[in-house]
Formats: structure tokens, sequence, C-alpha cells
């Protein structure tokens, strides 16, 4: 589903209908429509304007060393049309002293309220200027708006760690995350997160953002209906502004389907790093054809950094528990250091559903003050049944949720999408918490006939590193009246801590 179609759908009616349904029931974390941000940082447009004329412009520079300047009257990246003409646009960049390295001219347009244009001799940073002369939206006056700004790099998103149980069954639903970066730290981007199961699109999340130098979750609630070994991967798609660098778009996994008359199974995972996006832009541009001359040298350098931190632990056991449950007992620990926490009694079914001999309940509850989610689902069909815990807390700012998590845990059918946030202060780059060593996650979950899913998970967390080089390169181009060259190099690195464990009860 395209970025365009999203906004029309995500009606203030349907947000406000989930927003209520969710906290009525006191189970999840507050809801918040895709379409609001969560935050941006850096606005990607300059705007300006002059009457009842506005113009919003923005100069990206991609990996290929092309800058794409986009200026409209309505909204960048909307497929609604954008009101009047820009009869003429006029683009002004400048050196390092403030003076016009060049001017360049485009008169007599009549392609309505949007216009774009690529140049190649344009660095980050760079400071720019537009003009504009609209007609059509003030009568018979023309409006000559004029905005200023900089030339940002292109959002640059990144698929990395993949969490996923090693092991569930057929038909339970399965609780699977990703975490998206954004790198370059200019400008934040949104896109579409997509998972598939054996090449297969299984179930997405549409229109998340993602702002300059953050990080997000994915969140996802499959199911399988057949045993054996399935390859998982989450993909970022239709990303808008465009992407900086699309073979970074995914990150993959697999995970092993057995039957559901398995013993007690779990397995948990975590996971800590910081990761540092650094790059160089630098060359120069001449121009004499014997009446105009222009000179400029130029270098800009960024180095961005954030951070991932994650905590997952799942158990399954092939029985069905009864309600109402007696407790629910859930411990993250990091570093032997108290991260997260659960204590409940006497819980009952968030949502119940039968029919036949076949029954089942779902618990879906949250903790405002650690952020820390518990999942349960119970269900029996005739003789047979099954019972699964998770419990999570997720990476990065917000987590996403994906259409079947909607209808997993929010009782939700509907096209809507949403997201909640990871740490209570909002902060800029969310709240971490030290992980060097260890984690250990704790579940106890019992009711009163004496079933229980119960997990005791120590996990050994080893260092790591990792990262990906583009390695200094140029391209010189000349003409008759002058020449140009542009340098450029990047570099992304992630080091940390990471690791899982499993067993069998």
């Amino acid at each position: 589903m395209k970025q365009r179609d999203l906004r029309a759908q995500m009606t203030l009616a349907g947000s406000a209908a989930l927003l209520v349904s969710a906290t009525a029931a006191g189970a999840g974390p507050t809801l918040l429509p895709n379409t609001q941000p969560y935050r941006v940082k850096t606005p990607s447009a300059a705007t300006g304007r002059s009457g009842n004329a506005r113009l919003a412009t923005r100069a990206l520079l991609a990996k290929d060393g092309k800058t794409v300047f986009d200026v409209t009257t309505g909204e960048l990246d909307s497929g609604a049309s954008a009101p009047g003409n820009i009869a003429k646009v006029q683009f002004k960049t400048f050196d390092g002293l403030g003076e016009v390295a060049w001017a360049k001219n485009y008169p007599s347009l009549t392609g309505g309220g949007s216009v774009a244009y690529t140049f190649d001799e344009l660095h980050r940073g760079q400071p720019v200027q537009t003009q504009a002369n609209v007609t059509g939206i003030d009568g018979k006056r023309t409006d000559v708006v004029t905005v200023t700004g900089n030339v940002k790099l292109r959002p640059d998103l990144v698929a990395r760690g993949l969490d996923s149980p090693k092991q569930a069954t057929v038909g339970a639903p399965v609780n699977i995350a990703a975490t998206v970066l954004e790198t370059n730290g200019d400008v934040g981007a949104r896109a579409n997160c997509v998972l598939f199961v054996d090449g297969a699109e299984i179930d997405r999340a549409d229109g998340i953002y993602v702002d300059g130098g953050s990080a997000v979750s994915c969140a996802f609630t499959p199911s399988f209906s057949a045993v054996g070994t399935h390859a998982l991967e989450v993909r970022v798609t239709d990303v808008v502004p465009a992407d900086w660098d699309t073979t970074n778009n995914s990150v993959t996994g697999s995970i092993q389907i057995a039957s559901n008359d398995v013993p007690f199974y779990w397995s948990a995972s975590a996971a800590s790093y910081q990761y540092s996006s650094s790059g160089m832009s630098a060359g120069w541009y001449r121009v004499d054809d014997g009446t105009y001359r222009s000179e400029m040298d130029w270098t800009s350098v960024w180095d961005n950094k954030g951070w991932h931190q994650s905590s997952y632990l799942s158990g399954q056991r092939p029985a069905a528990l009864s309600f109402p449950l007696t407790q629910v007992s859930i411990k993250h620990l990091a570093d032997d250091a108290l991260v997260g926490s659960f204590e409940l009694a006497d819980v009952t079914p968030d949502s119940s559903w039968g029919s036949g001999d076949y029954t089942e309940n779902r618990v879906y509850r949250f903790d405002p003050t650690t952020y820390t989610i518990v999942y349960i689902v119970s269900y029996s069909h005739g003789g047979a049944g099954q019972a699964i815990a998770f419990t999570h807390k997720y990476a990065g700012d917000v987590t996403y949720f994906s259409s079947n998590y909607q209808k997993s845990w929010n009782s939700y059918d509907g096209i809507y999408y949403y997201y909640s946030r990871n740490n209570a202060g909002h902060s800029v780059f969310g709240e971490a918490w030290p992980m060097t060593s260890s984690a250990h996650i704790s579940l106890d979950v019992a009711d009163a006939k004496g079933a229980s899913i119960s997990a005791d998970a120590s996990i050994a967390v080893a260092a790591y590193s990792d990262g990906d080089d583009y390695p200094y390169q140029c391209q010189t181009q000349s003409w008759s009246w002058g020449a140009q060259q542009n340098c450029y190099e990047s570099h992304y690195s992630e080091s940390g801590v990471r690791g899982s464990a499993s067993g069998v009860n």
C-alpha cells in the first residue's frame, strides 16, 4: 500500500474508536495513529509564504551525488494536487563565504503547483534559496515566495535486530519484532514494515515513521500452518522520501514450527548495541567561460549515533490454562538490575471466544512504568489444548503494530495502524539500561488447578561488532567551460552484546 493511500484511510473516527477500545480494557499501552509522528527532530522541508500562497521546499542529496529540489505549493509527498501554478522558479546556492555560487532560472512553467529539479554540484549542509512566482491562488496576483534552507542527506532506513522465538507450534500466534533505524541523521522518513515467511508476505505495519537518527520497532503476530523450518524476513518498503541505500532494508532469521503436542519449550533473547553512521563528502567546482567565473571547494562530515536494546522470552505448554489465573509474574534483568517486571493476580481474560468444543482466552497487559508487555493465549479443542506466554521489552523510541497484531491483541479487525511509546519520558533517544555481561528473564504463569507456564532464562550475552563501508571515491566531470569533482565515503558500524537461550522443561 503506497504512503499516499494511508492518509485517506486513517480517519480520526477510526483512531478514536481504537483508542477507546484499548484503554477501556485496561490492557495494552496507549495507542497513537501512525499518521501522528512521535517526534520530528529536524523537518525535511523549509517553508515560506506570500499572501495566501505557501511554498514548501527541500533539497535532498542522494548517495549517487545528485540532489533533488522538490518545490510545492501543497504538501511534500502527498498524492493530492497542489494548488495554483508555479510559473517561475529560481534556485540559488551559496559558498562557505555566503557568496552566491550559482543561480538557475526556470521560467514559463505550466505544470501546476509542484516542480522537481536535479543538480550534481551540491553538498550536505550547503545553503540554498528557492524563489517562486505563484499564480492562481490570489486571483490575478502573482505571489513571489522566497524560502531558504540547506541541503540534507536523504534518509537511510536500516532493518536490524530480528527478535523471534526459535520454536513455536502449528496454529499458535507468534510475536516477532524487528528494529528499524534511521542512520543518516538529517531527516526522518515514512515506510511500510512488512513480514515475509518463506518469501511470501504474511503481515505488515503500514505508514511507520522513523525520525532522523532514531530507532523504532515493528511488532508482528503471525501464525504458521505447516511443520518445519521457515525463513523469516522483515523488509522496509516504499520509503518516502526515497531511501539513501536500499540494500540494507531487510533483516532475516528463521523459526522452527512443531506440532502442537510438543512438550513445554521456551526461548529467550537479549541484545544491546550502539550504532554509528559516519561519512564525508567533498569536492570542488570550477566555471570560467570568459564572462562568468565561479570557484567553490567544500567538505562536509557527519557522524550520527544511536542505540538498540531488546529483551524477549516466549514459553508454551501442550495444555490449556484455566481462568482466572492466580499468578502472572515477569522479571527482566540486565547485569542483575531489574529493568522490567509484572506481578498480577486473579487475571481474567481480556478477550474470549468459543464455538462448539473450542475455547480461546487471551491476556494482553502492559506496565506503564517499565514499558514491559506480557501476552498470554490459551485454547482447548476437545481433549487437546495449548497455552503460550510471551514477554517483551521492545527496542527504540516507539513500537509499530501490524494488522495481525491488532487483530490478535487489540481485538480490532480494521485497516488502521498504530504505535505506542517505549519510554516514559519520551526522551529524544528513549531510555537505555546497562547490559554488558548478562540478561535474565523469568516467567511464571499459574492457574487455580495447578497448571503453569514457567521459564527461567539466564542469557550470557557476548560482545560483537558489525558494519559496512563505502570507500572514498571521486567522480570528475569536465566541460569546455569548467569542471567539477564530487567525492564521497560512508561507514556504518555497530558494537555491543547479544545472546539467546532455550530449554525444555
